[in-house]
């Protein structure tokens, strides 16, 4: 995802990593929670609330990414910016 879809962030790459699975892991709970609400609580059939969950995740995973993970912010004060 840093290479291909969101390349202009400006934070290191170890750390984009590690938002990265907190993201994922985020998902991966939400998807489980939302699913269970969907078939035990409203009584939706399973491939439907599937549908309806991951609908919804996807959006929330993209808005993470985009502003957690790979957000452009400026660099920190201690880094050093490069002169053109």
């Amino acid at each position: 995802m840093k290479y291909v879809v969101f390349d202009d962030s400006k934070i290191r790459g170890r750390v984009q990593m590690f938002r990265y699975l907190l993201v994922c892991l985020f998902n991966l709970l939400l998807n489980y929670v939302l699913l269970k609400l969907a078939v035990e609580v409203l009584h939706i059939y399973p491939t439907f609330g599937q549908l309806a969950t991951t609908a919804i995740v996807i959006i929330i995973s993209y808005l993470a990414q985009r502003h957690f993970t790979f957000k452009k912010g400026t660099l920190p004060d201690y880094v050093e910016k490069e002169e053109d």
